[in-house]
């Protein structure tokens, strides 16, 4: 599958909620807000993550490339998951990230989680994980949360 580039996405919310731009929030001492609005953009928005983020509130590290073998899902379409889902709503999503291409820079920041046995758990960006995997893409950008988001 071909990668598109990111001025042919024609979605200006692509940049505003990029990786690149989690990380200059960052270095502007505001990730903790970019987050929060983040988690609120209606085409991904999730308010139970979002209360718990703001109940977590922290001093956010720096984002980080993180190994996608090291990060553990949380939803899918498997039962076993914390948040299974349905197969074929799954692949849709999944597709859909395909299909837009895949920025390593341009993605927004998964949200994780390290477990005591320094694994990560992926609070948010199941399907970006599930898609960059299907292209042999080993490292996306992270949040990396000190306390679980979720459980």
């Amino acid at each position: 599958m071909k990668l598109r580039q990111p001025e042919d996405w024609g979605d200006e919310a692509i940049t505003r909620w990029s990786s690149a731009a989690a990380r200059r929030a960052f270095e502007e001492d505001r990730l903790q807000e970019w987050i929060e609005e983040y988690l609120q953009v209606p085409k991904w928005e999730n308010l139970g993550l979002l209360r718990r983020v703001r109940a977590y509130s922290v001093e956010w590290p720096a984002p980080e490339l993180v190994l996608l073998d090291r990060c553990d899902p949380i939803s899918g379409p498997s039962p076993s998951l914390m948040f299974p889902k349905n197969i074929q709503s799954w692949e849709r999503d999944v597709l859909a990230i395909l299909e837009r291409g895949i920025d390593v820079d341009l993605m927004p920041p998964l949200l994780v989680w390290v477990k005591p046995d320094c694994r990560l758990n992926l609070a948010d960006g199941n399907h970006r994980v599930a898609a960059a995997k299907r292209l042999g893409i080993t490292k996306l950008w992270a949040l990396v949360h000190p306390t679980p988001l979720v459980g």
